[in-house]
């Protein structure tokens, strides 16, 4: 189930919500929990039980660590805790992966692993680790197994984040407020993704999936492939920017703070500061419990770049089981190190800080462009054929396959370039001023009424409606 889709718009959540501010606010919890099981199980029934098993694993490990008479006792158990969620990830999201390595390094037969991935479990590995580490670094075990099971499995964050750290929310699982100024702001934060989400990034999809899934069977002119790989640009970030707000909007209606997990990306002066504002949750998460405890930056410039290129490395295969998306990690990983010791980007002059925010936002394209293909080999052909000089001959045919896509392209790929950069916010900070804003928000209000109207008009249609980083 996800939340862009009638089932969850129609019955699922109206059902959740009526019964949860129906309830005694004791029962809210147990309530939520339930409901959160029974999502996942909408999804991926076959793994549901895995799941339950994994938050009682992280559970028993949490306060096992917190019991610890020594630190080497507490340290035991802390390894057992990451080794065995590390173990969980490792067998169904890389088995199949290392299994196709092997065969296609010795050439022998196929191991036959078909494994299949359960969905959200990445993310909630990455919680479960945080949970216990955050134990062993000296925050108190939760003892009560339902605020483990509503940490891990909240349903509005559970299949892509953003990854929620405990020490963050355990004061709002034993007492929060839902007001309803923070109701109708969630619902607006929420109806804001759904837009995002069926608006633009599924018929920028549109735009993208052709370009990818046909590139290789026809000659396509580069024109059109760099409407493709600019289309699957905008729409990988209003898919996961999308969903982002709908999970912090539907947490707040029941109480919860979320973190952001975005900060408009495409505006970033550099790659470290476009890490700051793409997946904020990710990266911090690997900030605090992979990078740091490696040694950060503080033993000298070589121990420095091994761990940006462990992070890195580690955050393509997140991302993955491919070795595109190893790849992708790893030239981020030396671009962040050239910006550090070489380009210093933050330095510079202001001609040359213009020139380096176009060069970026070069790089991010090729970068997703790598992301996307189905191979290495696909990426460096379709990266070859954006630049090379035939590709850009207009024959006649060419010509009329250009204008062809450009008509159904261009709306969304104009829509999608003015909602990825700082001018609506600038005009909503200029409309919300004095008078102004008292007239301007409810006409704000109608219009994304109307949006919302669109987007399940869209749905109805059944339109393109999968999220990305389901996937990962």
């Amino acid at each position: 189930m996800v939340f862009s889709s009638l089932t969850f718009l129609i019955i699922f959540l109206p059902l959740v919500m009526g019964i949860y501010f129906l309830i005694p606010r004791k029962g809210r919890n147990g309530w939520l929990v339930l409901s959160s099981l029974v999502f996942y199980a909408c999804g991926e029934p076959r793994f549901v039980f895995l799941f339950m098993a994994e938050i009682l694993w992280n559970w028993i490990i949490g306060i096992v660590v917190d019991a610890g008479k020594t630190a080497a006792a507490k340290k035991a158990a802390l390894v057992i805790g990451i080794a065995g969620d590390i173990a969980v990830l490792g067998v169904f999201k890389y088995a199949n992966f290392l299994a196709e390595t092997i065969t296609s390094m010795t050439r022998g037969e196929p191991l036959g692993f078909d494994i299949i991935l359960p969905i959200g479990i990445s993310f909630y590995t990455f919680q479960a680790i945080s949970y216990i580490v955050d134990i062993y670094r000296g925050e108190t075990a939760q003892k009560n197994p339902l605020h483990v099971a509503l940490y891990l499995a909240l349903f509005p964050q559970l299949i892509a984040g953003p990854i929620v750290r405990y020490d963050h929310i355990r004061p709002q699982l034993e007492n929060r407020k839902a007001s309803f100024d923070e109701v109708s702001e969630g619902f607006m934060r929420f109806c804001r993704g759904l837009c995002k989400k069926v608006l633009l990034a599924n018929n920028l999809a549109i735009v993208s999936d052709l370009v990818f899934d046909t590139w290789d069977q026809q000659v396509l002119p580069a024109p059109v492939l760099w409407m493709g790989v600019i289309s699957y640009t905008l729409q990988i970030y209003f898919d996961f920017s999308g969903y982002s707000d709908m999970a912090i909007g539907l947490a707040r209606v029941f109480g919860f703070h979320i973190p952001e997990n975005f900060k408009d990306p495409y505006l970033s002066v550099s790659g470290a500061d476009f890490w700051r504002r793409w997946h904020i949750s990710l990266s911090s998460w690997f900030r605090d419990y992979v990078y740091i405890p490696l040694g950060g930056s503080r033993h000298g410039n070589a121990q420095t770049i091994r761990n940006l290129l462990i992070v890195w490395g580690l955050t393509g295969l997140w991302h993955g089981a491919g070795w595109t998306f190893i790849l992708w990690g790893l030239l981020w990983g030396v671009l962040l190190i050239a910006e550090k010791f070489l380009i210093r980007p933050d330095t510079r002059g202001k001609l040359f800080r213009v020139i380096y925010r176009i060069l970026l936002l070069l790089w991010i394209v090729l970068m997703w462009t790598l992301f996307r293909a189905e191979s290495i080999a696909s990426a460096a052909s379709i990266i070859a054929a954006l630049f090379s000089p035939e590709r850009w001959l207009m024959s006649a045919a060419n010509a009329d396959m250009v204008l062809m896509w450009f008509s159904q392209a261009i709306p969304w790929l104009a829509a999608g370039a003015v909602f990825s950069s700082s001018i609506p916010k600038a005009i909503k900070a200029r409309l919300e001023n004095g008078t102004a804003g008292t007239i301007m928000r409810p006409v704000g209000a109608g219009i994304l009424l109307l949006l919302v109207v669109l987007s399940l008009s869209f749905l109805i249609n059944g339109s393109y409606n999968p999220f990305l980083y389901f996937q990962f």
